[in-house]
């Protein structure tokens, strides 16, 4: 398990609606909210305002202090109380075109990154001096299922603990995590990447968002946010599957078993009872025929010496009993029929057809 990011690019279908300062003052302040077709209403407006001024007093109006970059963070609760991340951000394209709709505004894009829970496939990987090279990785969106709450009273904290449980659908694997995490990591998440980058007063001053040090207002503003939402995505990942000691001082590891799924064969033992008896049975029944004909003329009361040596000089008509073949028909039958040792053409000897009575 792990975190998966998506980037979306919104602005073919986005939209805006702006308004001006109407108090008479110069300069007034523009302000425009953006929004996009099939937003879900969970889903936080992008604000941007921009300072409106009159520089030569002759009705034309201009842009005097510029916002070039913001963006709004969203965090969505399923139906098991787990936790997804959006960004949605729009930044100005270039402050020399002119306006799309013949208004202040300047030219935006509109973009988006999605972060959630997914379960994540390697193949091909290779350990090379204790690195992990992954080869080919895919990834699925886990499906949410089922949650428990734990009681404070239980668990020792300040609040009820909720377990909840994802399953990918493609393996049916489940996976079981705890809630509050996910909840603290996404907060910060939102005081950092909800943020702004403005050059205002003659760009005398910049306003980089709320963390200035960072001036991560500015960075969102140039960087490429498609590979920013797949480079955070690896490392919450990498953040939930770390080792203590690490980077990580809030990870704690517990010691236990590790399941996998495997095939395995399930024997039961006691039907191995059914041939060993039929074993026992077959040699007690061997025993007691050989006891019973140990005295017997085995070659001529039994069917070994006609197996052994074969029957010649009859054929079906001879040898039929009648339509209903009892055992004094086919012993009356038997006793007409004279034979005597010869020998085949391979020099084995048969039991061949005689015509005078020969006792064997």
């Amino acid at each position: 398990m792990g975190v998966c990011g998506s980037f979306r690019n919104l602005t073919d279908v986005s939209f805006y609606n702006c308004t001006l300062g109407d108090d008479g003052n110069d300069p007034a302040n523009l302000t425009c909210v953006y929004d996009y077709a099939g937003r879900n209403q969970s889903e936080n407006l992008v604000e941007m305002t921009w300072v409106v001024t009159e520089p030569n007093g002759d009705g034309k109006q201009r842009i005097s202090e510029f916002t070039w970059f913001r963006s709004a963070a969203t965090t969505h609760t399923d139906e098991i109380g787990g936790k997804s991340f959006s960004m949605t951000s729009v930044r100005v394209r270039n402050t020399e075109d002119s306006p799309s709709d013949g208004g202040l505004a300047p030219p935006t894009e509109m973009l988006q990154s999605n972060w959630y829970l997914c379960q994540q496939t390697y193949e091909e990987a290779v350990i090379d001096s204790g690195t992990l090279l992954p080869g080919k990785v895919s990834s699925e969106p886990l499906v949410p299922v089922r949650n428990r709450t734990i009681p404070a009273s239980k668990t020792g904290y300040l609040y009820d603990e909720n377990i909840i449980t994802y399953r990918a659908d493609s393996t049916g694997l489940e996976y079981t995590t705890v809630a509050f995490p996910l909840d603290r990591i996404y907060k910060f998440l939102t005081k950092a990447l909800e943020n702004r980058f403005g050059l205002y007063g003659n760009a005398s001053y910049v306003d980089s968002g709320n963390n200035d040090i960072l001036a991560l207002g500015y960075y969102l503003n140039i960087t490429d946010l498609k590979s920013m939402t797949d480079d955070l995505a690896g490392g919450l990942s990498a953040q939930m599957r770390g080792k203590s000691p690490g980077d990580n001082k809030n990870l704690t590891m517990f010691g236990g078993d590790a399941f996998a799924v495997q095939t395995y064969i399930r024997v039961r033992w006691q039907w191995m009872m059914l041939p060993l008896v039929e074993v026992v049975l077959a040699a007690l029944l061997l025993a007691a025929t050989i006891f019973e004909t140990r005295a017997g003329p085995l070659l001529k009361s039994s069917v070994t010496a006609f197996f052994l040596h074969g029957l010649d000089g009859w054929d079906a008509a001879d040898v039929r009993a009648g339509s209903l073949e009892t055992t004094d028909d086919l012993d009356r039958r038997s006793r007409a029929m004279i034979a005597a040792f010869a020998e085949d053409e391979d020099g084995w000897l048969r039991f061949a057809k005689h015509s005078r009575h020969i006792v064997c």
